[in-house]
């Protein structure tokens, strides 16, 4: 932890806000950091931003993800048949760093991000988080697709079929290993499941009793999703199988527009063609998500007891626990 800031609302400048981080980033690419350990300044690189969509387009200064332009990626125009911002299908043009700087689509811009002031791409610098995305994002929204369709008894599903996968999850909780370390739960649970439940679903559960739960042309789009992701995520195979899974994405949003229909092509749902780009820079998906940093904002809350300077509290838990493994590594020395 560097810096932990606390407030009532939002910063309504972000720009001010962040005018100290930047003047630190600027001195360590410029002159590195100093290692006691090894006598010497170790060059440093700003390789990635993590934000979720709206971080992100506050930090960036650009529309939010709900707006008529609110692809971090390309210039598609989103649409609002109803309550929500849809994003069609089709090729669009990418957006690049020289495109960002200079605003060539107005729209899509509300002023300029002091992040600019860095030598960094900046779209490449903001990679999609998969865990908001993917998980959090399109899993979850399939999963309620599925209970909508079966309360209205459409494309011979329904709710009998919800209970028969709620019953498939339950039964592979007493079987899971220990290398998950959050259960799945049932259905009934998926507006509150976190993004381990449905990173569990996806990749492992869902591909096993979907099978002869869901009807065939819902199922062979999971699966098609659910094999996309986990070759992207896979430390070793995401290199040997990015066209294949660029092929099978694309594949999964034609099918998906089918399947459920134009308005549910949401934000996270067209992000998924903008992921092999973020995978192709940055590495396997879990090389640049949201999970460890979500984990030790765990640690983070356990460290405020009170409601009376909250940013403070966790500051000087991080400060103790440092000086105690300064102390206990020099106890080992001089032993």
């Amino acid at each position: 932890m560097i810096g932990i800031y606390g407030g009532n609302t939002k910063p309504a400048e972000f720009n001010e806000f962040f005018a100290g981080t930047i003047s630190g980033i600027k001195e360590m690419a410029d002159v590195g950091l100093f290692s006691v350990k090894f006598n010497k300044y170790i060059a440093i690189r700003l390789a990635a931003v993590m934000c979720d969509s709206p971080a992100r387009s506050s930090v960036r200064y650009t529309a939010n993800h709900n707006g008529k332009a609110g692809c971090d990626r390309c210039t598609v125009l989103g649409r609002r048949p109803e309550w929500k911002t849809i994003f069609p299908n089709g090729a669009y043009t990418f957006r690049t760093d020289d495109t960002f700087r200079f605003q060539t689509q107005s729209i899509h811009h509300q002023g300029h991000s002091i992040m600019e002031t860095l030598p960094i791409n900046m779209i490449i610098t903001f990679p999609l988080d998969p865990m908001h995305v993917v998980y959090l994002g399109v899993t979850k929204n399939l999963d309620n697709l599925w209970i909508d369709l079966a309360r209205r008894r459409l494309l011979n599903f329904n709710q009998c079929a919800i209970r028969d996968i709620s019953n498939l999850i339950s039964g592979c909780v007493a079987s899971n290993p220990s290398d998950f370390l959050c259960k799945c739960r049932t259905l009934d649970f998926v507006s509150t499941w976190k993004a381990s439940e449905c990173r569990l679903f996806l990749l492992y559960l869902g591909p096993v009793i979907l099978q002869k739960t869901l009807p065939q042309p819902l199922y062979v789009n999971f699966r098609r999703l659910a094999l996309s992701i986990y070759l992207l995520a896979h430390p070793k195979l995401h290199n040997t199988v990015k066209e294949s899974a660029r092929i099978d994405l694309q594949n999964f949003l034609e099918e998906y527009e089918w399947c459920y229909g134009s308005e549910t092509l949401v934000y996270n749902v067209h992000s998924l063609e903008h992921l092999l780009n973020d995978v192709r820079a940055h590495g396997p998906l879990d090389s640049f998500s949201a999970f460890p940093f979500e984990s030790y904002m765990r640690q983070i809350k356990d460290s405020v007891y009170s409601g009376f300077a909250v940013a403070k509290q966790p500051a000087q838990r991080c400060a103790e626990n440092m000086y105690l493994y300064d102390r206990l590594q020099l106890t080992c020395l001089t032993d």
